[in-house]
């Protein structure tokens, strides 16, 4: 499943409430340890989370086209 996967079947109500530090944990602990920094560097908390799109992605640091592809 790719990362733009994820994000989109996570739990809206639970992710709603992350901030910065339990959107970076849950990043690391769905396997894409490599993107907890950017994502930490961009104060991405949950309200953020929800609202990113597979677009957003490249901007924030997400580079490797099979981590961003939606199918």
């Amino acid at each position: 499943m790719s990362f733009a996967e994820i994000c989109n079947s996570t739990q809206i109500p639970k992710a709603l409430l992350w901030d910065v530090n339990q959107v970076a944990s849950w990043i690391e602990g769905i396997g894409y340890s490599q993107y907890k920094e950017c994502f930490t560097e961009n104060q991405i908390d949950g309200r953020s989370l929800i609202n990113i799109h597979s677009s957003t992605l490249p901007h924030l640091g997400v580079t490797e086209f099979a981590d961003i592809k939606v199918n």
